[in-house]
């Protein structure tokens, strides 16, 4: 079973995100903060991190900086949880946007799931 880290300052949207992954069969560790998500990056080892992009404190750019520039967590693939754009956009780039992997806080749970599945790396 895939492990995902949800990471969101809006305890209501880990919430939402953790009951879509888990109805679809993932284990799901959440987040509402920068250094919580390194600490438990690093000590549970998840499979993909859905990052909150916009945080007070440590936001999540500077959390992926961090995330890639250490040895244990550097291959954790992540995945930029936004309210910025629209499914439909995200849909539409494939959920790439500029390079980086980007998810709308506003899709349909079909669609998170599908999106994830895509981005998931194949069980080792």
């Amino acid at each position: 079973m895939a492990k995902i880290l949800i990471v969101d300052d809006d305890k209501e949207v880990v919430k939402v995100f953790s009951g879509i992954l888990s109805r679809a069969g993932y284990a799901v560790i959440g987040a509402t903060n920068g250094k919580d998500a390194i600490i438990l990056a690093k000590g549970k080892n998840p499979d993909m991190v859905l990052l909150d992009i916009s945080m007070p404190g440590m936001d999540g750019g500077q959390v992926a900086r961090e995330l890639l520039s250490c040895n244990q967590t550097k291959d954790i693939p992540i995945v930029f949880l936004t309210s910025i754009i629209s499914e439909r956009e995200v849909v539409e780039s494939g959920g790439v946007i500029g390079g980086r992997s980007f998810l709308s806080k506003y899709s349909e749970p079909a669609e998170i799931v599908r999106l994830i599945n895509q981005k998931l790396p194949a069980e080792k």
